[in-house]
């Protein structure tokens, strides 16, 4: 993506059918992956930024095209503002346990602590997965952080072969097309605002 947005709304979409029966019972059920939506509106750009986002989204033709997008108001993990990590740690690393509600980091430093909220990718080959973290951990004295996430990790594709980060951590995205709004005011910055779905596979 091209730098600049202003204000987003990145959460996970769901497909869910929910059944209030009589009796009093409500059943939920969940149809399908869930997976993250994201609108994006850029600050109003002069002529030229504004024309360089224009071309980067004819670029995608619509949605041929994917894109790698991240949440770029939360580019880091709360505790390390700025992407320095302690010691030699780049953000970036294995992990040595997997399942469908989370995994473990390892090789990470000592008192390392990543918060609710924060943001965490996996990816191995060309797959891309993107997470948020629903519990505060800290490895203490250790070098392993357990991370419990949400969407659900599909264990079919990330492995204990995946590397996590967790700078700048992003998935594959398909723009919606019809979201985009691109309305020019002579003289004055203008913003532009789209949207677009994660795609899975």
């Amino acid at each position: 993506m091209v730098c600049g947005v202003q204000t987003v709304d990145f959460e996970i979409m769901r497909s869910m059918s929910i059944n209030r029966l009589n009796g009093g019972i409500t059943q939920v059920r969940e149809m399908g992956e869930p997976r993250w939506r994201a609108s994006f509106s850029y600050f109003p750009l002069q002529r030229l930024a504004f024309q360089e986002v224009q071309a980067w989204l004819d670029s995608l033709r619509g949605g041929l095209n994917a894109f790698y997008a991240h949440d770029p108001l939360k580019p880091f993990p709360l505790s390390y503002p700025k992407g320095v990590y302690p010691g030699s740690y780049t953000g970036a690393g294995p992990i040595s346990a997997i399942s469908a509600t989370g995994f473990t980091l390892s090789s990470m430093p000592n008192q390392f602590l990543l918060h609710a909220g924060d943001m965490v990718g996996l990816a191995i080959g060309s797959s891309r997965g993107l997470f948020r973290i629903l519990e505060a951990v800290n490895t203490g004295g250790g070098t392993t952080a357990a991370l419990t996430v949400e969407p659900r990790v599909d264990t079919a594709i990330f492995t204990t072969g995946s590397t996590a980060w967790l700078s700048r951590p992003y998935c594959t995205m398909i723009l919606d097309p019809n979201s985009i709004s691109a309305s020019r005011t002579a003289g004055v910055p203008s913003p532009i605002t789209f949207s677009a779905i994660q795609k899975l596979y």
